[in-house]
């Protein structure tokens, strides 16, 4: 029934799905191939009513880029070309965006064979794949995030730069390290995989981010690439208050991430911006243990 009175709802599900045998032979049929390369009107703010037109094929591209079915993704893109549909109506910031969630570089390999700049372009939530990788995967996944350590491993492969441009960076700016962001929540491997291809550990304020997170074996990595436990950040981020990662440390509680710090050589005489040193932001009520080890390490 379906397949002889198709409707796009039926043809999104079986991309979204993954049944590339049944969509490929439903795409065979006159009534579908109507429906693929229509365009409806699609809600996409319920609280405004806003509506936009959207062709069919693209939507199911989408879903199908969503559950990571890359062979079914390069079924519709075949589909697309052998009914000259333009490559830029199927590969959009929206059917990209839709890749990082299951198997991103599986499926942005099949976008790449009809748009060899694919790994290149800008994406809806800003930035571009290196920089939404450095995330280490979607949302959903828990942390710290591994999924897109293969997405990483090949964008690095191909020669894109760990490392932002400051030419032109606006001062109201700070530059965005994709390292900082790795750091915050993807694994090991992936601040490894940066690392080894040239992101500078210096200015990133990644050993902030480590310490934050109390991602010691972030923080021993880093120092490994030429990390300083005493750099200091000139401003207050989300990761705490400006300083040094000792002050983020002391911030944050993280009593282990402070025993680290300072058996690496953490200097508790440092000042911020602020002329705070780290006991200075740990406040009047601070943890007993964290001010004796602060205490004990101003003795020595």
């Amino acid at each position: 029934m379906a397949s002889s009175d198709p409707t796009s709802d039926y043809l999104i599900a079986l991309s979204e799905t993954g049944d590339r045998e049944q969509l490929s032979t439903a795409l065979q049929q006159p009534a579908t191939v109507k429906v693929a390369l229509s365009t409806e009107s699609i809600l996409v703010d319920a609280q405004t009513g806003v509506r936009v037109a959207e062709l069919n094929l693209k939507r199911m591209v989408e879903a199908a880029a969503r559950s990571g079915h890359a062979d079914t993704v390069e079924t519709l893109l075949g589909f697309s070309q052998q009914h000259s549909v333009a490559v830029s109506d199927v590969v959009t910031m929206d059917t990209i965006g839709a890749a990082l969630n299951e198997n991103p570089l599986e499926v942005l390999l099949k976008f790449q064979a009809v748009d060899p700049d694919v790994f290149s372009r800008r994406l809806h939530i800003g930035g571009d794949l290196l920089s939404a990788s450095s995330h280490g995967g979607p949302n959903t996944e828990d942390l710290p995030r591994s999924k897109y350590l293969g997405l990483v491993q090949h964008l690095l492969d191909a020669g894109f730069d760990p490392n932002p441009n400051a030419k032109g960076a606006s001062r109201r700016r700070k530059l965005e390290y994709p390292l900082y962001s790795a750091c915050w929540q993807a694994s090991y491997e992936i601040v490894e995989c940066f690392l080894a291809h040239g992101a500078v550990v210096q200015g990133s304020r990644a050993m902030r981010s480590a310490s934050y997170n109390g991602r010691i074996d972030l923080l021993e990595l880093l120092l490994k690439y030429g990390g300083d436990v005493n750099e200091a950040a000139e401003e207050e981020d989300i990761d705490g208050p400006p300083g040094t990662p000792l002050h983020i440390a002391v911030a944050e509680g993280k009593e282990d991430v402070l025993r680290w710090l300072l058996a690496h050589g953490a200097d508790v005489t440092v000042k911020n911006c602020e002329g705070k040193v780290a006991k200075d932001v740990l406040g009047e009520d601070g943890d007993d243990v964290i001010l004796g080890l602060l205490g004990n390490a101003h003795a020595v």
